[in-house]
């Protein structure tokens, strides 16, 4: 008997996005590699979304209409019903390379140690013009840790991931407006990431994803992630020393010093209070070289 069962479930949720909805669906129904199952919950759209989406008559989309229940809830679900081994995202309004899917999992299944995946992007406007800014993205597993404290290390609409965190229990965590970067943080409890150095990705900016400023709610949510993470990384001196020695030492040039030093302060701080520099003075010297000595 023939296995059907798709090696990847690509999941997207969809609110009001009729604008750019089908280049998105367009760039993953036209992947060079084809066994998956593209899994799209309209999550209450009040727009032409859900029409959009009906006329692509292809046998691998599983598409959801109901009422709305918000991002966090809806990647769940999404999560929830994909029978792939492997989990990709894609936004409503951006687009994956032809190659994308291919690369990724080619990388996941050579790597099993490894339980997520992503990949540089670039930017484009609401018309499609490429825009000269490109993120900045940490790329191994070492960067993506020294990283992870100070800021989201993936995109999220880049990524692929193990679907054994249907397993582990690890789930988007609702009324939070950071869950991308909380979702990260629980899953590199259990295994390693990377992005892929190649632009794999491509990310819109338009006025109804783009903010300027985040409101006192959206900065506590960061923060409670942060500190989450730093309470976490000085709990174990295997993390503490890859990040410090391997990270920060072999990698410098890779980060932005001055945006990282001030953000790292808050590192050094827990490692005085907590009196772990008495266990890793080695380390937190690395930490001062790195932040506060080199320019």
């Amino acid at each position: 008997m023939i296995n059907t069962t798709p090696l990847i479930s690509v999941i997207m949720p969809v609110y009001n996005g009729e604008e750019f909805l089908d280049k998105a669906i367009e760039s993953i129904l036209n992947q060079s590699f084809q066994n998956f199952e593209f899994i799209i919950i309209n999550d209450g759209s009040k727009d032409n979304s859900q029409s959009v989406i009906e006329k692509y008559a292809d046998r691998r989309i599983r598409l959801i209409n109901r009422e709305n229940k918000g991002l966090p809830a809806t990647l769940n679900e999404c999560i929830s019903l994909a029978n792939g081994e492997y989990i990709a995202r894609q936004d409503q309004d951006d687009i994956s390379d032809i190659n994308r899917l291919k690369k990724q999992v080619d990388y996941l299944l050579n790597n099993e140690d490894y339980l997520i995946v992503g990949s540089k992007a670039k930017y484009i406007d609401e018309n499609g013009v490429s825009l000269s800014q490109m993120p900045f993205l940490p790329i191994s597993y070492e960067q993506i840790l020294t990283f992870l404290p100070i800021e989201n290390p993936f995109i999220h609409g880049s990524v692929m991931f193990n679907a054994k965190v249907k397993n582990l229990n690890i789930k988007y965590k609702e009324n939070c407006f950071v869950e991308d970067y909380n979702f990260w943080y629980e899953l590199l409890k259990y295994g390693k990431g990377h992005n892929l150095e190649e632009i794999l990705y491509i990310y819109r900016i338009h006025s109804s994803n783009y903010c300027k400023t985040f409101s006192k709610q959206q900065i506590d949510d960061i923060k409670i992630v942060k500190n989450n993470i730093i309470n976490f990384y000085l709990k174990d001196k295997n993390i503490i020393k890859l990040i410090s020695i391997n990270a920060f030492e072999n990698n410098i040039n890779d980060f932005k010093i001055n945006e990282l030093r001030n953000n790292m302060k808050q590192l050094l701080k827990l490692f005085i209070i907590s009196k772990m520099y008495k266990k890793y003075f080695y380390e937190l010297l690395v930490y001062l070289k790195v932040f506060y000595l080199k320019n």
